[in-house]
């Protein structure tokens, strides 16, 4: 998991108060997410917008805006299933700002999933969670907002999105790699508890190529 917390622009704040009830009365959730939002979010704050505008970068066609959602938990997690629901109603990329109170201090985590135009979603990425008094870091350098957005979400991600990456291309590598560390940590328990020592060498080549094929995605 990447470490690190935004300094989101005096430019982009919003700091808007937004009902639960508007994401899950109308939104694609079953009765289990909608308990979900009461029981595990106590409030959703529309906490910054970036636009090329607020942020003096270029304009970029494949992204006008990008939210940040300020989400203070009631707990100490919240389940993506809730963040689904709000990423599926608003038509531009979210970044959640997740809040919790731990051991009487205030902790903040990013949390993300990659949005393509069309509205598909790759699996949540989330950075640790850091002490809220931790030092923020500016916003990385970009042309435009889909590099800002790629840069981002580089980091989230552990993954390079190199420049000039479209959206559709961006999703692909991410959902290449998700598939390749799912493969790899199946491939390893598997050598961890084979027995037969031909069957462990033949897994272990197998193993080296997928590790080799996934490092050409990152």
């Amino acid at each position: 998991m990447a470490d690190i917390r935004y300094h989101w622009p005096e430019s982009t704040v919003v700091g808007k108060r937004i009902p639960k009830e508007k994401f899950y009365e109308h939104g694609k959730s079953t009765s289990v997410v909608r308990q979900r939002f009461v029981s595990e979010l106590a409030a959703i704050v529309w906490a910054n917008k970036l636009t090329a505008h607020a942020l003096h970068v270029h304009e970029s066609t494949d992204f006008t805006e990008l939210q940040v959602f300020r989400l203070e938990l009631k707990g100490a997690s919240i389940n993506h299933a809730v963040l689904q629901v709000i990423d599926q109603s608003i038509p531009y990329p979210i970044l959640f700002e997740l809040q919790r109170d731990h051991n009487d201090r205030v902790q903040t985590r990013l949390t993300a999933a990659y949005k393509e135009r069309a509205g598909k979603l790759s699996k949540y990425y989330e950075t640790e969670w850091a002490s809220s008094s931790v030092k923020t870091a500016p916003l990385p350098t970009a042309i435009d907002l889909r590099e800002l957005y790629h840069q981002i979400f580089s980091t989230l991600a552990g993954i390079t999105i190199p420049p000039g990456t479209l959206p559709h291309q961006a999703l692909e590598r991410l959902t290449i790699n998700e598939s390749l560390s799912r493969e790899i940590t199946q491939l390893r328990r598997k050598v961890a508890n084979e027995k037969q020592i031909n069957r462990r060498v033949e897994l272990n080549r197998t193993l080296r190529a997928k590790q080799t094929e996934l490092s050409k995605w990152r």
